[in-house]
């Protein structure tokens, strides 16, 4: 009889440390911490602002472009109309993070005769809907020469934005701990946090819905950034491609910049390609919910 009383108590206190154990493995905070150990990066986080006066030089979304003399303007390569200017970067007034170039301006231009703003679903790295210009050396020599503007009184015009508008972009270093949505985050939660949570948790919904709301609130994403982890509304497309792991750029819905319904546009490319300055193999992906 002592022995089984011996064995109730010492199975009592297992399973009390057990509880003591995993009450802590819940505290969000602790389990924050331990993934930002682990996955924390810099990143650029830019703030949008809707202005009527912006050089074509600046940082911005939409609006006229730097275009140097003799070069001609991107088109839709199916229809030969003009692209739109999605987002201008220039990278001497960016905050340096590792193997981002440190000059040079890089410009997004997306299709507006195109219901999916210029991407193409079956094969996201096709450039023929939309494409990327880089120049390395950017002369400010003649601003009469090196502007363009778009047309914008095509009625058929379909933009997450109205072309008429522009959005200044101020950059600001930060730092970001991997988000929810990327396809990696279990597999860092459950390596991170082994010594905190009990072996039966090994997803995010594991986690009771008290510390998901936490820790949504905690691992939150920039609506505009370069550089760190992406937001999706439905799934990571780069599931299989994991050399993919550069986030480019990043612009969610905001204001009045709507994709789809509250979707978010995201270019990824690989960091031996990001080193070259080589951007003829980018994925371009907007989801929306």
């Amino acid at each position: 009889m002592k022995a089984d009383t011996k064995v109730r108590n010492d199975l009592f206190q297992l399973e009390e440390t057990n509880m003591e154990k995993r009450e802590e493995a819940f505290d969000a905070k602790q389990i924050y911490e331990h993934l930002k150990q682990a996955s924390v990066r810099p990143i650029i986080r830019c703030e949008v602002e809707k202005k009527n006066e912006i050089s074509p030089f600046d940082m911005k979304i939409g609006g006229a472009y730097y275009l140097p003399e003799g070069e001609k303007p991107p088109v839709n390569i199916e229809t030969g109309k003009e692209l739109y200017l999605l987002a201008q970067l220039d990278f001497s007034k960016i905050p340096h993070i590792q193997d981002f170039p440190q000059k040079g301006i890089l410009q997004i231009f997306i299709a507006g005769d195109n219901d999916m703003a210029g991407m193409n679903c079956d094969d996201p790295f096709d450039q023929t809907t939309w494409c990327i210009r880089y120049y390395e050396n950017v002369e400010h020599l003649d601003i009469l020469k090196d502007v363009h503007h778009t047309n914008c009184d095509d009625s058929d015009i379909s933009l997450p934005f109205s072309p008429s508008n522009t959005y200044a972009l101020t950059p600001y270093l930060d730092e970001q701990v991997i988000s929810l949505s990327d396809y990696r985050f279990n597999d860092v939660l459950k390596e991170s946090c082994k010594d905190i949570l009990p072996e039966d948790v090994t997803r995010y919904y594991d986690l009771d819905d008290d510390t998901l709301d936490q820790l949504y609130d905690m691992l939150e994403t920039c609506n505009c950034q370069m550089g760190g982890y992406p937001y999706f509304t439905q799934y990571d497309h780069r599931a299989g491609m994991p050399e993919y792991d550069v986030l480019l750029f990043q612009l969610d819905s905001i204001e009045d910049i709507m994709w789809g319904d509250c979707g978010v546009a995201k270019f990824f490319m690989t960091w031996e390609a990001l080193r070259k300055c080589d951007f003829s193999e980018v994925m371009y992906q907007w989801d929306c919910c």
